[in-house]
C-alpha cells in the first residue's frame, strides 16, 4: 500500500529559524578524516582529550585548514574530561577504575586549575565535565560546586 503524500507551495513556516543555518559541530580526534572534515565544514570541533593531545591535534586541523583554504580560527575547540577533586589516593584510583581511559582533571584544587590551564593553553575554549562516573549525586553536587566556584573562575 502506498502512503499518501502532500505537496505545498509557498506554505508558511513558523516559528521563523532564529539563525540561518544551525552551527555544526564535529566530534572525534582521526587525522586523516575526521579532522579533514571538521577543517572543512566544521564551527565547532570537539575531543575526548588531555592537553598534550588536544595540542598535536588542533596542529593537525591547523594543517589541514591551511590544505583547504580556511583559517582556523573559524573553528572553535572543546574538550571534555571527567573530574577527580580529591587528594585522597584511594578514591583516585577507584575513580580511575571508572573513568576508563578518558582523560581525569583530578586532584587538589590547585592541581585541576593548573590542568585546566595547561587544556586552555592547548587550545581549549569549552571544557565539558560529564557527572557520570560519580557513584552519588551529592558527591557529583560537592564536586561541580567546588570547580564552579573555586576552580572556573581562573578562567573567566
Amino acid at each position: 500500500m502506498r502512503s499518501p503524500h502532500f505537496e505545498f507551495a509557498d506554505a508558511p513556516r513558523y516559528p521563523k529559524p532564529v539563525k540561518e543555518r544551525i552551527p555544526l559541530l564535529v566530534g572525534g580526534k582521526g587525522e586523516r578524516r575526521t579532522l579533514r572534515t571538521a577543517a572543512l565544514y566544521a564551527d565547532w570541533w570537539n575531543a575526548w582529550a588531555d592537553a598534550e593531545t588536544l595540542q598535536h591535534k588542533r596542529q593537525i586541523l591547523r594543517q589541514h585548514c591551511d590544505a583547504v583554504g580556511r583559517d582556523p580560527d573559524e573553528v572553535s575547540c572543546s574538550t571534555q574530561a571527567f573530574l577527580c577533586l580529591s587528594e585522597d589516593s584511594a578514591l583516585q584510583r577507584e575513580f580511575i577504575a571508572r573513568a576508563g581511559r578518558r582523560p581525569i582533571l583530578m586532584g587538589s584544587v590547585e592541581a585541576v586549575t593548573d590542568q585546566v590551564g595547561q587544556l586552555r593553553d592547548a587550545g581549549a575554549q569549552e571544557l565539558i565535565i560529564p557527572d557520570w562516573t560519580y557513584e552519588s549525586l551529592s558527591q557529583r553536587d560537592d564536586e561541580l560546586d567546588q570547580f564552579i566556584t573555586v576552580v572556573a573562575p581562573n578562567f573567566r
